[in-house]
């Protein structure tokens, strides 16, 4: 009860002597605040994609099996076939269940007012491997994963409450869906949600053995673990299994490599997860320059004090006894800094939140929960420690009757003390050079990628994907003479210059690499085949983005199912293949299939993430393949942003079962990309600033301190005859003489953090000398700036006064 009395006594005074002094105290809870708001919004964001619980039972034993071509794409999220995925349900044992799942826009709603929604279509297994079940009616049943089957369908809780307003009565009320009636049979939970966020509607997915070799859709397989079989267990056993069905399907299998990711630890990536880690350290580095600042301002006020701490240690309390009430001090500034910065951080992560809301599930969107908030407290707690210690410490080497005889005049607490804040604030330059000088090259890195040229103009593009309904676009042909027809009908639209089809976008994230052999000539036995990116685009797409033909001819409307099989390469492709030869004429085999060359066009980047040099690309005519989806390009004539309702209405009037993703500029489709880059962006942009202010208020708090400290020595000067523009320098060498050394100590910390950094994004920025210049001769301007004011204070003193003070 005395310890409690003790302890409640020394926050009262605490707060009585923080009061005192409200500019410091002002100074102290500000700096804290505004680290510890940057730390808890990172944090929050860490806090849900890494460590908060996915909603699903058992998530530890979720797995994604996945195929690919191209090394590059190991270890990432992959898709397989539809004819993967029932080859592997037949002949696997490492798995409880497995699950497909394919997302794609569809038509809701009467032909004439229908809207565009995101529904994914899931093998009937997928909610129970989940273990999700519906908070009104059911999930498919098994027989509705077989060709006609009842047209149902489940709702997501935001669909359910945005369009029914809740009704418990939905059950059994039907919905159009692409021309199709559809009985509403569940609603999903609200915590429910998959990988896209934008899904809205769930359908059953029918898969029919008979024909499943020729069905082309993509799709993510979701598997649960059997019971004690580990993740790399059940990735050799399918690497085994698919080993064994190259020989019975070799066209489906050969060249591509199976993998089995655990659902948790592969979301997100291993690259990710560097990256958050990296931006998590760079606000500790913001941290550590606020406690710097804060325990130089905590230092400075402390010799202030000398005189009252000499009075009490005198009156007999001890030494313990005064750092402990030092201590509590500071801890009760770091309280009130704990305090607003967890506010600051709630409001900032709501803002990050509503930013991604539309990019990555729910339950991985940042909040304040109670792990935040624990957070909060240790690093309030750690801070208020670590900015107290020295304070603290430093009552240690007070000499009692020295300092009751000079009054405080003089008395100090030494050298050392002086030595230990401009320490600090050398700590706080270097500091801060390192984040800027890092946290700028991954900015420039960023940058680098965003503003990087595809090698054609982008701006007066517009995109979208259209989809055929399989009911009346059944074969390759028919299909082929959609595309011509919808292609034919948007170019006569007045605005559109030319109009073209691709099966993804001129942009897209990434375009994987396949393999290929060239004129019939096997790999070297032993070596895997060579692999290129691979691209079906529609007659006129070269001269909708304006692509250079460099020789031979390009695709036309007569390169139809059922004619020669022909390609077109990039110049990159064939200055490899061909280097100084004519590829004209020479045959591909690439998709199972031989293909003659028949032109070859310029160097294009269509991968928004590819790395710096141009990807080699083999274009094949989509009219040949004509998917059920593909991409639109239209070059405006004027501005891109009109052009939605005139293609909506062109094509309605030509199919109104046609399914259309939103009409919108290449830009803007491409600028979704980059939301992550451009938070973290401002991220180290916002933070960058606060160290850049924290270390002028460190500068400024020094070197005002030993202008006030100094007072009666510059007095001196003064009246001995130096002018006041002498002085002003004085003070402002002594930042200067600061900022350089910071700077010479933080250089080597830009270059360990920039090979951290070069460790985790392949393809970064490189340091720039200039780069680091820049930022040190931002820091030099900076502590100038914060020099000026207290050597303008040094230059106004007034030697009498000085003199009669003392």
């Amino acid at each position: 009860m005395a310890a409690l009395d003790s302890m409640t006594q020394d926050i009262r005074y605490a707060v009585r002597s923080l009061r005192k002094s409200p500019g410091v105290t002002a100074l102290v809870v500000l700096s804290l605040a505004l680290a510890i708001a940057g730390n808890t919004t990172v944090f929050s964001l860490i806090n849900g994609i890494l460590y908060r619980p996915m909603p699903y039972a058992a998530p530890e034993s979720l797995a994604l099996v996945g195929t690919y071509q191209d090394p590059m794409l190991a270890g990432q999220i992959n898709g397989a076939s539809v004819a993967n995925l029932e080859d592997w349900r037949e002949r696997q044992k490492v798995f409880d269940g497995m699950a497909a799942y394919n997302p794609e826009v569809v038509n809701v709603g009467p032909p004439e007012s229908a809207e565009p929604v995101t529904a994914a279509a899931v093998t009937p297994s997928f909610f129970p491997l989940l273990g999700a079940e519906p908070i009104l009616g059911r999930a498919f049943l098994p027989d509705e994963g077989r060709p006609g089957a009842g047209p149902v369908v489940v709702l997501d809780y935001t669909y359910w409450q945005r369009h029914f307003a809740g009704a418990r009565d939905v059950l059994g009320r039907t919905m159009t869906i692409d021309g199709e009636e559809r009985t509403i049979v569940g609603v999903l939970p609200e915590r429910f949600e998959f990988l896209d966020p934008q899904v809205e509607l769930w359908e059953p997915m029918a898969i029919d053995p008979a024909t499943v070799r020729d069905d082309p859709r993509g799709v993510l397989v979701v598997t649960r673990l059997a019971p004690g079989v580990s993740t790399a267990e059940a990735d050799a056993a399918m690497k085994a299994v698919s080993k064994g069905l190259e020989k019975d399907y070799p066209d489906d299998y050969r060249g591509s490599v199976t993998e089995v990711l655990n659902l948790r630890q592969s979301l997100p990536s291993a690259q990710d997860r560097q990256l958050l880690g990296l931006i998590q350290g760079a606000l500790v580095f913001v941290l550590l320059i606020a406690c710097a600042n804060v325990a130089n301002l905590l230092l400075a006020r402390t010799q202030g004090r000398i005189t009252e701490l000499a009075v009490r240690s005198s009156l007999g309390a001890g030494r313990w006894r005064i750092a402990r009430q030092l201590a509590v001090e500071a801890l009760v500034a770091s309280t009130l800094g704990g305090v607003l910065g967890l506010g600051g951080g709630l409001l900032a992560t709501r803002a990050m939140a509503d930013a991604l809301a539309a990019r990555i599930p729910r339950f991985w969107l940042p909040t304040v929960d109670l792990h935040v908030v624990l957070f909060t407290v240790g690093v309030t707690v750690a801070a208020g420690l670590l900015v107290g210690l020295l304070p603290a410490l430093q009552t240690a080497r007070l000499k009692v009757q020295t300092a009751l005889k000079e009054g405080g005049r003089s008395a100090s607490f030494g050298g050392r003390r002086r030595l230990v804040t401009k320490a600090l604030v050398v700590v706080e330059i270097a500091l801060a050079l390192i984040l800027l000088g890092g946290g700028s090259v991954l900015i420039r890195t960023f940058l680098d990628i965003q503003k990087r040229d595809p090698g054609f103009s982008t701006a007066d593009l517009v995109t979208f994907r259209v989809t055929l309904p399989d009911a009346r676009y059944g074969t390759p042909a028919e299909r082929a003479t959609a595309y011509g027809e919808i292609v034919s009908r948007l170019a006569a639209l007045p605005g559109v210059r030319h109009a073209a089809v691709s099966e993804v976008r001129p942009r897209t994230p990434v375009l994987p690499s396949q393999p290929f052999t060239l004129d019939g000539a096997p790999p070297p036995e032993g070596q895997a085949p060579p692999s290129a990116a691979v691209m079906a685009v529609g007659p006129g797409l070269f001269d909708t983005l304006g692509v250079p033909l460099l020789a031979g001819r390009g695709f036309q409307s007569t390169d139809a199912p059922g004619s020669a099989p022909v390609a077109m390469v990039n110049q990159s492709f064939a200055r490899s293949h061909w280097p100084g030869g004519d590829p004209l004429g020479h045959q591909i085999t690439v998709r199972g299939e031989t293909r003659r060359v028949v032109g070859v066009v310029g160097d294009v980047i269509h991968a928004v993430f590819f790395e710096r040099d141009v990807q080699p690309v083999i274009y094949l005519p989509l009219t040949q393949t004509a998917p059920v989806a593909a991409a639109v390009t239209l070059q405006a004539a004027a501005d891109p942003g009109t052009l939605g309702n005139p293609v909506r209405d062109t094509l309605t009037a030509y199919d109104r079962g046609l399914v259309l993703s939103e009409v919108q500029p290449l830009d803007d489709f491409t600028a979704q990309f980059f939301v992550g880059m451009r938070i973290i962006t401002l991220i180290l942009g916002g933070f960058g600033t606060l160290a850049l202010l924290l270390a002028a208020l460190g500068t400024y708090g020094v070197l005002a301190y030993s202008v006030a400290q100094r007072t009666h020595e510059i007095g001196v000067r003064m009246a001995l005859g130096a002018e006041g523009g002498k002085v002003r320098r004085m003070v402002t060498r002594q930042g200067l003489t600061l900022a350089a050394i910071g700077i010479v100590l933080g250089v080597p910390g830009v270059i360990l953090v920039t090979r951290a950094i070069g460790s985790t994004m392949a393809n970064m920025a490189e340091i720039r000398p200039l780069t680091v210049l820049a930022v040190a001769v931002v820091l030099a301007v900076v502590t100038v700036l914060a020099s000026w004011m207290p050597a303008r204070r040094a230059a106004s003193v007034d030697p009498l006064v000085a003199l009669r003070g003392e």
